[in-house]
């Protein structure tokens, strides 16, 4: 047998018809790396993993299930992953996968994303061991940066038309990665990181800060319980400035702004995060009056949106995302692209949802 047979079957399986490479739909992951290096397959695969917009979630279905997979949709309160007591998350499954019985080709996870003006939002799942409740964490981010992170444009792989997440942002995860297979496709990319590409890997980093997640819990029939913001980048720099200033009570803002920059857990977040060194280089500049974790939390939020209009209060756009994400989070609306009624689900898995 060829080498990585499989995972050659598979491409042409699902790239053949040329129908998947018109939709908004991405392979994701380290065989980006060959494909973009234009080179054979190296290392093996234990699935291909795409990233899908839920607009093309029926087409592809209907592609895969012509191809003999079966697709199983675990969203929601079907999940098998879990968060544990330390609050590490437990990968046990793609949430939506397409399996086969065919030892020919690999099996397929899918990831859903879905545009909403400007901004692109994703949601993972998991059943909480400490909450005692499933948890969808939603996260959505600006489009400029999903479209930094997954590269639009078409690429040629062994007659192949098929659109990739984007070397830079292969590359920027491949090299945060600890595993040996990330360091072999790391050095597969790096021939192609240049100049440019660095700009681009910073770009997708300062977009980065700009991501706002939330917290849905859920009960065992899929009802909301709660949902919260979990704090963002301009929270967390709000959050330890406020502490130095309550732990300095009485001294004065020139005062507060030498301990503020001397700050042992500051500049070791400084000497790792080049937008907090910017950050702090604008401070040690200019004289701080008033309130000023809140007027620190005003510098963070103008260089994050340096490229925007200014003065955009960052409260009131966070509290209108998470209520715009509340309207379509429910479980029901969640799966109804392939028309899942998720207590059916249960109660043919054998589980009493009345416990």
């Amino acid at each position: 047998m060829e080498p990585y047979e499989n995972t050659y079957n598979t491409l042409k399986k699902i790239y053949g018809e040329k129908v998947l490479s018109d939709m908004d739909v991405y392979l994701v992951g380290g065989i980006c790396a060959a494909i973009y290096a234009s080179i054979d397959l190296y290392r093996q695969n234990e699935d291909i993993d795409l990233m899908v917009n839920i607009k093309n979630l029926d087409e592809l279905v209907d592609l895969l299930e012509k191809d003999g997979y079966d697709v199983k949709d675990k969203r929601g309160i079907l999940t098998e992953n879990y968060i544990n007591e330390d609050g590490t998350f437990i990968p046990m499954d793609h949430e939506l996968n397409a399996d086969t019985n065919r030892k020919n080709l690999l099996g397929i996870g899918i990831f859903l994303f879905e545009r909403k003006d400007g901004i692109v939002v994703m949601s993972s799942y998991a059943y909480d061991e400490r909450e005692k409740n499933y948890t969808e964490i939603q996260t959505a981010m600006p489009e400029e940066l999903f479209d930094m992170m997954y590269d639009n444009n078409k690429v040629e792989y062994k007659g192949l038309q098929v659109k990739c997440q984007s070397k830079e942002y292969t590359y920027l995860t491949k090299s945060n990665g600890q595993r040996e297979k990330d360091k072999i496709d790391v050095d597969v990319l790096s021939q192609y990181i240049g100049k440019e590409e660095y700009e681009k890997i910073k770009k997708i980093q300062l977009l980065q800060k700009r991501v706002n997640k939330y917290m849905i819990l859920r009960d065992k029939d899929g009802h909301i319980l709660s949902s919260r913001k979990i704090p963002d980048f301009e929270d967390r720099v709000e959050n330890i400035v406020s502490q130095i200033v309550s732990s300095n009570e009485g001294k004065s803002s020139k005062e507060i702004k030498k301990i503020l920059l001397d700050n042992e857990r500051v500049r070791k977040s400084a000497q790792q995060d080049v937008n907090i060194r910017n950050i702090l280089e604008i401070i040690q500049n200019i004289q701080l009056d008033g309130d000023i974790p809140l007027m620190v939390r005003q510098i963070t939020h103008d260089y994050l949106y340096s490229d925007e209009l200014r003065n955009v209060d960052s409260q009131e756009v966070g509290k209108g995302v998470a209520e715009e994400l509340a309207q379509v989070s429910e479980i029901d609306e969640t799966n109804k692209t392939l028309g899942i009624h998720l207590r059916e689900n249960v109660i043919e898995r054998g589980e009493n949802t009345d416990e």
